[in-house]
């Protein structure tokens, strides 16, 4: 249960950011989302 929801967290994640949201400043303007605090980012492996 807890992959099925880490899954969809990663796939909602980059529908916004490819909509425009930006979670992070990353070489870009500054992030325009705020997260929760103790929010922690770990990238995703790349998928095969």
């Amino acid at each position: 249960m807890v992959h099925k929801e880490a899954a969809s967290r990663f796939k909602i994640n980059k529908q916004l950011e490819a909509s425009g949201w930006r979670f992070f400043a990353e070489g870009r303007p500054p992030a325009n989302i705020q997260l929760k605090p103790k929010t922690t980012h770990i990238k995703p492996k790349p998928e095969s």
